[in-house]
């Protein structure tokens, strides 16, 4: 994977409180690291557990890196989405830019019938996902790249979760800026924009207890243009479920 330069300050979380396994709510001194380099550079999350119960938002040049083992755990039922980016109310692809996550576990907590999504970016552009794990969604889709162009998702993995064996939701949902709301607690511009230059490279989506592994604007018609999925590993499902589900409108796919 080539790395978008985000220069800027390096900062580590704990410097802003956040402490690992201590059961206490870090989604405030999380916020405070990503703020302080609002403008571009790194947020580093040392390695634990780190309880979340607001929506994080990351913003762009920045690069989030997580330690090996370092956790986003959902910690309260209100909070829908346990990270996103900042777009005030921008259209097209200009609302986050150059943005790399790097490491990261994302988990919705045991919070039966409570829906999350657990990663989520809107009319952004340069984002690269690469080696982050997602576990215990519900009901939402785990990961919705929604309205964002050059988009590298590049070894991670998708499991599924007890409580969430008859959800109805993807892992990965690619989708259009239409009139569905991402139900992350930040609004976005329903223009219609849609994904273009997408890469699944190299995931794995362990769907053993029935669920759609990737769909392409199932919910929205049209737009999606150069979907390329490649060397990735589905497992599971059933008869009502999919590897890969399509809507209208794609066009230049490559599996």
């Amino acid at each position: 994977p080539v790395l978008f330069d985000t220069p800027g300050a390096t900062v580590s979380v704990d410097g802003f409180g956040a402490v690992a396994d201590d059961e206490k709510n870090d989604a405030q001194a999380i916020q405070k690291a990503l703020d302080h380099v609002k403008t571009g550079g790194t947020v580093y999350f040392p390695a634990g557990i780190y309880r979340i119960e607001k929506t994080l938002l990351f913003y762009s040049g920045q690069t989030l890196l997580f330690a090996p083992g370092a956790v986003l755990q959902r910690s309260d039922v209100a909070c829908r989405c346990l990270l996103t980016n900042s777009r005030e109310d921008q259209g097209g692809y200009d609302a986050t830019q150059q943005v790399n996550i790097i490491g990261a576990v994302f988990d919705g907590g045991d919070f039966a019938d409570a829906p999350v999504i657990l990663l989520s970016h809107s009319h952004a552009r340069q984002i690269n996902v690469i080696g982050c794990s997602f576990r215990n969604g519900n009901e939402l889709h785990y990961y919705d790249c929604n309205a964002s162009a050059d988009v590298r998702i590049l070894s991670c993995t998708f499991e599924d979760s007890f409580q969430n064996a008859n959800a109805m939701s993807e892992y990965l949902h690619i989708s259009v800026a239409g009139e569905e709301s991402l139900l992350d607690g930040l609004p976005y511009k329903a223009d219609q924009t849609a994904c273009a230059d997408v890469v699944v490279s190299g995931c794995r989506f362990d769907a053993q207890k029935g669920r759609n592994s990737i769909a392409l604007g199932n919910h929205e018609d049209g737009g999606h243009t150069n979907i390329r999925i490649h060397g990735c590993t589905f497992l599971g499902g059933n008869s009502a479920k999919a590897a890969i589900t399509f809507g209208g409108g794609v066009s230049d796919v490559y599996v």
